[in-house]
């Protein structure tokens, strides 16, 4: 990329003080490109510096060589303008603060500035922009367009029968040559499509499996002058988690030194403690390709060493991909044979690679919730409530007035307040999604329904072959409200960490089997007994589509997802191992796939299955009251993290009675490796509010005499 025309001091006129003194009252000139998503991106870091600083900002049009308005829309950029020219506005003293996509950015950083934020990242993926499906889906030969040789590099790879043109402009350029039949589809970063507000749900991602970002795609940078009095200000818009995984990522890009005739694609995760990093590298016409995955860990605390760490996990990323042995492509996907089929009688087979599945990355100063199911004792107790969504919170009750379970759980916004009030009222240290077990089953066009004071409640239960066979799959496109739910809540709930769950197979087939709650289970074990072929595919459709939606929870923003297996307590251990283990473990084997986010596996009445429930594949175990911590921690060789397990049934008891034995609990969990404050089954709906928060408030003011510092 181009150098900074910096034209020297002497040259240079005198740059005014972007604001004189450090009052948050003034006004300040942001600097940005004159293109529709360079605007877009400007309006929305004045409105995030705000909102976090009270600052209004003037957005100021830079005229930048390469713009949607001064050159054909067709015509290649030249690397380095866009920046080159913002810096020269900002040296100048035309503007306070530039705004910049990162991934323009050249590698060397510019004298006499600093790049003081780097707002939160919006997802980073790519999608496929048209009527298509997916990319099976495509007709033969289609006409896919794109600006990216790391694009055409992967269609190349992935469909060589398409025809993949060079498609440039502003994103309502790209999209009218879509709409107007100039190309098939086109292929086009979601960031920008989100932040212009022309995101289409029904668009499908490509995911990482098929096609990595380009490095720090979907991220932006504000640079300022050395020794701006409103550096602190402008700090807190940093997103230390974007500002580590994009060092990751441009690192592999410094290593390569990417030439024209390359092609590169990274995209870096953070689970809180450990940094992965996943790069490809390929020639134009992807036939020489390499892909590599790396992991460090990142335990201190110092910003400064964390990002040394990233840079250097870059680094050794790149020396590999120019290394070592030819990476074998990813194998094609189907395409429609020739003659072409009508677009209209064109459908892609839904798989689970169909959803975006990427983790959303965690703060490099992870919350002491994450660092406790990570396996570390922390001096601030993280807590939180199993159901601390619902009915105790009078909140809650007016939010859902006029509402349905099942429609409070599908109406994006509505599911997002819910499952922020809880954080809100209580200061818990997590917030969990607000939503209900049998969500996947009924997006997925099972006819169930959730029935105050009873539960859920099916239309006809599945208790034959047939009735299993003719279940649908569950189409990625339907969990859109639940993606905009998550991200909506995500972006309220700001440091505070998400948890995504979902019901286990082995308590979901239960009530597809019943139609309802039991105490017996008559139906599921006569189909366990009689025909156990059949229940086993129930279990594992519900495993599937299980998988689908944490996976999903996880895309949009959880950091956390928890299995909730309510009624395998009803199990022996044998019938456990063989009717319930091996869906379970499924669904957790798709999710450590795909990232690795802590996974918690709790049920009730589990104590005799403990063992093997973790052996399923749980990072994490969830406690219930029928035995204590320290025998829970005993029977798991004292080396799992746990999260319990107050008695729900001592929360309306005398204060004295649930003091003393929240005092019993935390003693018991003192040799688990981590601990997570939790009850042992969720929040009755009859409890005072007032009395968990009091009860936070406790659980907060005890420190954890065993903790060790992260950064030790």
């Amino acid at each position: 990329m181009d150098a900074p025309r910096d034209p020297g001091p002497a040259a240079r006129p005198a740059a005014r003080p972007a604001v004189v003194g450090a009052t948050p009252t003034r006004s300040v000139l942001l600097g940005t490109r004159g293109s529709q998503l360079a605007l877009a991106q400007a309006g929305h870091v004045a409105e995030a510096l705000h909102a976090a600083t009270g600052l209004t900002s003037h957005v100021v049009r830079v005229k930048v060589e390469g713009d949607d308005h001064s050159v054909p829309l067709d015509r290649p950029s030249r690397p380095g303008m866009f920046t080159s020219a913002l810096r020269d506005a900002l040296l100048a003293g035309r503007v306070d603060y530039v705004v910049h996509s990162y991934k323009d950015l050249p590698s060397e950083p510019c004298p006499g500035l600093v790049i003081v934020a780097v707002p939160p990242r919006a997802t980073p993926l790519d999608v496929l922009v048209g009527p298509s499906e997916g990319l099976s889906a495509l007709p033969y030969g289609a006409t896919v367009g794109t600006s990216s040789p790391r694009r055409r590099a992967a269609l190349a790879r992935l469909r060589p029968d398409l025809q993949v043109v060079a498609v440039r402009g502003n994103v309502d350029t790209r999209l009218h040559k879509v709409a107007d039949g100039t190309v098939s589809a086109a292929v086009m970063a979601a960031a920008g499509l989100t932040r212009v507000g022309l995101m289409d749900p029904s668009w499908p991602y490509l995911t990482p499996d098929l096609l990595l970002p380009a490095p720090a795609q979907g991220a932006l940078a504000v640079e300022c002058r050395e020794g701006d009095p409103l550096i602190p200000l402008l700090a807190k818009l940093d997103h230390p988690t974007s500002r580590l995984t994009v060092a990751a990522e441009r690192a592999v890009l410094t290593g390569i030194e990417a030439a024209c005739t390359t092609a590169v694609g990274a995209l870096a995760t953070w689970d809180g403690r450990v940094l992965t990093l996943e790069a490809e590298l390929s020639d134009h016409m992807g036939v020489d390709y390499a892909r590599v995955s790396l992991q460090v860990e990142i335990v201190t605390r110092d910003m400064t060493e964390a990002l040394r760490a990233a840079w250097r996990l870059g680094m050794d990323v790149a020396a590999l991909l120019l290394s070592g042995p030819p990476t074998p492509p990813v194998a094609p996907l189907p395409a429609p044979a020739a003659p072409l089929p009508t677009p209209d009688l064109v459908r892609a087979t839904t798989r689970d690679k169909d959803l975006l599945m990427t983790t959303t990355a965690f703060d490099p100063t992870p919350s002491d919730l994450l660092r406790a199911y990570g396996g570390a004792r922390t001096a601030h107790r993280p807590v939180w409530f199993m159901r601390q969504a619902g009915r105790s919170l009078p909140e809650y009750r007016q939010a859902r007035e006029g509402t349905t379970m099942l429609e409070s759980c599908l109406t994006p916004e509505l599911a997002a307040e819910l499952t922020c009030q809880p954080v809100r009222r209580h200061k818990v240290d997590a917030a969990i999604f607000y939503s209900d077990i049998m969500i996947p089953a009924k997006i997925a066009g099972i006819e169930v329904d959730i029935v105050p004071g009873r539960g859920p409640v099916l239309a006809h239960p599945l208790r034959t072959a047939k009735d299993v066979a003719d279940l649908p799959d569950l189409d990625p496109i339907s969990l859109a409200p639940i993606t905009q739910g998550v991200q909506a809540a995500v972006a309220q709930l700001g440091s505070t960490p998400l948890i995504g769950f979902a019901g286990a197979p082995f308590t979901v087939a239960s009530y597809l089997v019943e139609g309802a709650p039991s105490r017996t289970f008559e139906h599921v074990k006569a189909l366990m007994a009689e025909d156990e072929e059949t229940w086993h595919r129930l279990a594992a459709w519900v495993a599937r589509t299980a998988s689908q939606f944490l996976l999903a929870q996880v895309q949009a923003g959880a950091q956390v997802v928890q299995l909730f297996d309510s009624w395998v307590g009803a199990l022996s251990v044998d019938e456990y191992t063989r009717y319930a283990a091996p869906h379970s473990s499924a669904v957790f084997d798709a999710v450590a796939a795909r990232t690795s986010v802590p996974r918690v596996h709790f049920g009730t009445g589990t104590s005799h299955l403990m063992v093997d429930m973790h052996a399923a594949g749980a990072t994490v175990m969830g406690v219930d009251t029928t035995q204590s911590l320290a025998q829970a921690e005993a029977r798991l060789g004292g080396e799992v993290p746990l999260q319990g397990n107050i008695d729900p049934e001592l929360l309306a008891a005398p204060w004295e009675t649930l003091e003393q034995h929240v005092r019993e609990v935390l003693r018991s969990g003192e040799l688990a490796p981590g601990h997570v404050v939790n009850l042992g089954h969720g929040v009755p709906p009859t409890t005072d509010p007032d009395r968990l928060t009091r009860l936070v408030e406790l659980i907060h003011s005890i420190p954890d005499e065993n903790a060790v510092d992260a950064a030790s």
